[in-house]
């Protein structure tokens, strides 16, 4: 059986930003909020772990590496995951 929800990561390290788009996407029934990050490192090592989103939602600019090297870290592990590179610049 094929899961009903959409699972979103957002990955930033801005956290009124993060709150902002899960009031967005929680409006949608279809998607379900995994989980919150506000470093891109912390959420590579939870890949391999039991939890694995559909999508992920990275700022361009966290604080401990840029959000090109966290999108290439998920995509090299895990290709079928989609990532969204998103700037609020």
């Amino acid at each position: 059986m094929e899961n009903p929800f959409i699972k979103v990561s957002i990955i930033d390290d801005d956290k009124s930003y993060r709150d902002s788009l899960k009031e967005i996407l929680n409006k949608d029934k279809r998607i379900k909020i995994y989980n919150e990050y506000d470093s891109g490192l912390d959420f590579i090592n939870s890949l391999g772990s039991p939890f694995q989103p559909d999508v992920c939602l990275v700022d361009i600019k966290l604080k401990d590496i840029s959000g090109i090297e966290c999108a290439q870290k998920i995509k090299q592990k895990y290709p079928k995951i989609y990532v969204v590179i998103m700037t609020a610049y």
